[in-house]
C-alpha cells in the first residue's frame, strides 16, 4: 500500500475543530487481508495534524461528507423578498432621460 498528500488550494475543505485544514490523503493498493475482496484499490481519506482523520473510501466526495461541509459553500438561508410576502409585486417607475 502506498500513500500519497494530495496538495490542495487553501479553503478547499472545512477547518478542523482545531482551526487547520485537512491534507488529502490517496491510498494506493490493498493490505494482504484485502486482497481478492471488492475494497478499491484506490481510497481516498482527509486527514488533520491533530490527528483527525476519515476513513478510506472509494471517492473524495464521501471523505468529504464524513469530515463536514465547508460552511463558506453552504447556501444562505435568505427570508422571501418583501413582495412575496405581501402577496403583490410592486412595479417601477420608468425614468426616462432624454
Amino acid at each position: 500500500m502506498i500513500e500519497k498528500v494530495i496538495p490542495n488550494l487553501p479553503g478547499r475543505f472545512s477547518v478542523c475543530q482545531c482551526g487547520h485544514e485537512p491534507r488529502q490523503i490517496i491510498t494506493l493498493g490493498r493490505t494482504l487481508r484485502e486482497t481478492g475482496t471488492d475494497t478499491p484499490t484506490t481510497r481516498h481519506a482527509l486527514e488533520c495534524r491533530c490527528g483527525r482523520a476519515t476513513a478510506r473510501y472509494a471517492t473524495l466526495l464521501e471523505a468529504e461528507t464524513e469530515w463536514g461541509p465547508v460552511l463558506s459553500q453552504r447556501p444562505l438561508g435568505l427570508p422571501a423578498p418583501v413582495a412575496l410576502i405581501n402577496g403583490r409585486v410592486r412595479a417601477r417607475k420608468e425614468v426616462r432621460h432624454g
